[in-house]
């Protein structure tokens, strides 16, 4: 192929991805509603990160928010990068919109439906819990990949994972117990220690013996 061709393929693509899709703020009620099932109204979008309440009635069912407004999430082409999302009061995201991209092999070499079909796919996913994207993907942990732009998957993957755990933090919604995967930091053994995430403890033959032995159990059979 000579040059002129693939200047113009190109500038193509670059002038659609510009064109691209409204930002958020465009955004009517309805869509955001149709986010978080069964939501009649919204509250503002406030707090830090800014996420609006959903409501049935004045039932919360969850919240929605922006990823571009939340973590400032931007495509592999460095260019503005927006998904809407719903997440319940239990961390599961109820739905995901791709607002905004100009990712170039997106406008030009993927359908729409099938971008809508990546992010449907996290519907019903915890978000405290591992969630990766891979071609040929599929299962309780892995996504199958947008088939041709496996990159700008994992580009979109992590916006939603990483707004919606800030949004899930902010607002109570990860609970006591459950593993923090959106602030973990490698910790060694000596400082695990410490903070008490580890404990050390010594017992003595004897000690096990005295455990094991209202419960009719033994440290070493008889005989």
């Amino acid at each position: 192929m000579t040059r002129g061709p693939w200047l113009l393929f190109l500038v193509l693509a670059v002038l659609l991805a510009a064109a691209g899709d409204e930002p958020a703020a465009a955004a009517g009620e309805a869509e955001w509603l149709a986010l978080v099932p069964g939501a009649t109204r919204l509250g503002p979008f406030e707090g830090e990160p800014p996420a609006a309440p959903a409501y049935r009635d004045d039932e919360l069912l969850g919240y929605v928010f922006s990823t571009r407004e939340v973590v400032n999430s931007t495509g592999f082409s460095g260019k503005p990068l927006d998904v809407l999302v719903g997440l319940d009061l239990e961390g599961r995201i109820t739905g995901a919109v791709v607002r905004e991209q100009h990712e170039p092999i997106l406008v030009i070499g993927v359908r729409p439906e099938d971008i809508d079909a990546f992010v449907a796919r996290y519907v019903g996913r915890r978000i405290d819990e591992p969630i990766t994207v891979a071609r040929g993907g599929g299962g309780d942990s892995r996504i199958d990949a947008i088939s041709g732009a496996t990159v700008s998957s994992l580009v979109i993957n992590n916006a939603i994972l990483t707004a919606a755990r800030a949004v899930a933090a902010s607002r109570g919604l990860l609970g006591a117990g459950r593993i923090d995967l959106a602030t973990y930091e490698p910790r060694t053994f000596a400082e695990l220690l410490e903070d008490g995430s580890l404990v050390r403890r010594r017992w003595t033959v004897g000690e096990v013996e005295a455990l094991l032995k209202p419960r009719g159990g033994a440290l070493f059979p008889p005989g």
